[in-house]
């Protein structure tokens, strides 16, 4: 019986291979000839990486514009490296501004460096290009130029009180953090107006208008509103975090720009600093109140949530009332709960503390299951004896 011997480089596997090599082969082929009428049916085919970037350094070096659209088109990455350069470089070295702005307009990177550690732009100008340098450092893709020429039109329908132009400005996608010669923004400039600009100013800072801009002179858009006396775009600046403590070039807060003693002034005032719990301690006596025979009270204060949290423990009727205050509207959330939930420690601290204070211990009490109950929102009853609020 005759054995043949097989191909080590046959079947279909090898076969590919020697397709994508050919695919290859022809790509760069017709990018040096400039045959771009096959260059998108071509990408259309498996090709090696290594040959698509090789086909993309012909097109730079050959300054073959169209064709290099259409590699960046189909997705060839121009902050490739071949050998020790980008094709940015390349263009560069080519003197090209054409096929330098086509690569920046595909997304090259202008931080990348060759091997001598030179950028693009450093590469012109070390090579006299001066011009091409300035086109490199200045160069806008032309959806950013797109939005600047909206931005430019913002600012003038601002300027000019039309309000309906700003709107559709805006949603159109123009630059919401243009700034002229004095970094002045948008933002600034309805924040200066006397009214009616507060749903434009909404929509600046959702679509990404930076809140605490500054301009030349250290002001933000509190400022301008404050100047303005403008208390309805203050309240859209402050509710989306504006920061009240900034002060402009003079040392002046927005507050300094406000009338005393108005409801502007009041607006931004700082807020208050929130209590250092690690070094303020209450007093006991203030923590502990005997309300009645049977009963004390916990008071606990909590003043960055603006909350006031008091607990009753009557021994008599074997319950903890913990009522959970709010100062700000008066109104309290309370929930009643049996003996049998709370936990150890904390009913024998409670028992302390009526032996403390009424000097006997307390009354004997039950540790029956009991019912839990729950009321929001009651008027706060003004019980005789009550703990003082502050």
């Amino acid at each position: 019986m005759r054995y043949q011997r097989r191909d080590a480089t046959g079947g279909p596997f090898w076969e590919k291979i020697r397709a994508e090599m050919r695919n290859g082969e022809a790509l760069c082929e017709n990018v040096a000839k400039g045959d771009s009428d096959h260059i998108s049916t071509l990408l259309e085919l498996d090709i090696y990486e290594t040959d698509k970037r090789k086909a993309l350094g012909i097109a730079v070096q050959k300054k073959r514009g169209r064709i290099l659209e259409k590699l960046l088109q189909h997705g060839i990455k121009p902050d490739i490296y071949i050998g020790d350069t980008t094709p940015l470089h390349m263009a560069v070295e080519g003197g090209s501004r054409k096929i330098t702005g086509i690569l920046l307009e595909g997304g090259a990177d202008r931080a990348a460096k060759d091997s001598h550690g030179q950028t693009a732009e450093e590469k012109a100008r070390a090579n006299g290009k001066n011009r091409l340098a300035k086109f490199i450092a200045d160069f806008m893709p032309a959806e950013e130029t797109r939005k600047y020429k909206l931005g430019n039109k913002l600012n003038s329908a601002i300027y000019w009180n039309r309000k309906i132009k700003a709107f559709e400005l805006i949603q159109q996608g123009a630059n919401v953090n243009i700034k002229n010669a004095f970094n002045l923004a948008p933002l600034h400039r309805v924040a200066a107006d006397t009214s009616g600009w507060e749903h434009i100013a909404e929509l600046l800072l959702e679509k990404g208008a930076d809140i605490d801009a500054h301009t030349n002179d250290g002001s933000t858009a509190l400022h301008f509103a404050a100047q303005s006396k403008n208390i309805d775009i203050a309240m859209v600046l402050l509710k989306a975090g504006a920061d009240k403590t900034i002060r402009d070039n003079g040392g002046r807060l927005a507050l300094d720009y406000t009338s005393p003693n108005s409801d502007l002034a009041r607006l931004l005032q700082p807020d208050p600093a929130p209590e250092d719990t690690t070094t303020t301690k209450i007093k006991e006596q203030n923590e502990w109140l005997r309300i009645d025979e049977h009963t004390i009270a916990h008071i606990e204060t909590m003043p960055a949530l603006q909350r006031q949290i008091t607990s009753l423990f009557n021994f008599e009727s074997a319950e903890r009332r913990e009522i959970s205050l709010n100062l700000a509207t008066k109104a309290e959330a309370i929930a009643t709960t049996s003996f049998e939930y709370i936990s150890p420690a904390a009913l024998e601290t409670a028992a302390q503390h009526f032996e403390k204070i009424a000097g006997q211990k307390p009354p004997a009490y039950s540790t029956k299951l009991g019912t839990m109950r729950t009321y929001t929102l009651k008027p706060r009853p003004q019980a005789k004896g009550a703990h003082n609020e502050t």
